[in-house]
């Protein structure tokens, strides 16, 4: 993660109310050794400190706030077993980049709340909603980028632009263009 976001999340948390998110603020720039905490990292303290849904939520909306799908893409990734926490992601769909609310809806988790974002998708992501086939794709695709991003850890190089766009990867294993 690279420092403009660092910050923009750490502002972002920083206008809330809630101490778990001032907390999380100060863990963005925490040090290991001489690397900066990285996905992996960050993840790992959400588990850890955050076993309030609201807390969660309010995470989540600081989040959205800031717009970048990388954090929002993890986060999601750590609310498969949060109902409330998706329920929430579903209803500020209108709010996310289409990547997003792609792997939003390829979430088997998500789908006994999908009825709440129906309205608010985009044409990209509404064509997931009908077509089991290409939502377990963008489901494999967004599983393997989410591990790929927890798997750095202050003790490795963090990459700053490590980014994948399911969509574009969705096409490209559409028409067999990976390798």
């Amino acid at each position: 993660m690279d420092l403009p976001l660092r910050q923009q999340i750490r502002d972002a948390l920083l206008r809330t109310t809630v101490p778990a998110l001032h907390a999380f603020a100060e863990a963005i720039f925490q040090r290991e050794g001489d690397r900066i905490a990285c996905w992996g990292n960050l993840a790992d303290h959400v588990l850890a400190h955050f076993d309030r849904d609201d807390d969660r939520i309010a995470l989540w909306r600081a989040l959205v706030e800031v717009g970048d799908r990388r954090p929002l893409l993890v986060f999601l990734d750590l609310q498969r077993d949060r109902p409330a926490v998706l329920r929430a992601a579903l209803e500020d769909a209108d709010l996310l980049p289409l990547t997003v609310q792609r792997a939003l809806l390829s979430m088997p988790e998500a789908e006994p709340h999908l009825e709440l974002a129906l309205p608010k998708l985009g044409a990209g992501a509404l064509e997931l909603v009908a077509d089991a086939e290409a939502r377990a794709r963008d489901r494999a695709l967004y599983e393997s980028h989410m591990a790929a991003l927890r798997a750095h850890r202050a003790a490795a190089p963090c990459p700053l632009s490590f980014d994948l766009d399911l969509n574009e990867a969705s096409e490209a294993l559409t028409h067999g263009d990976l390798p």
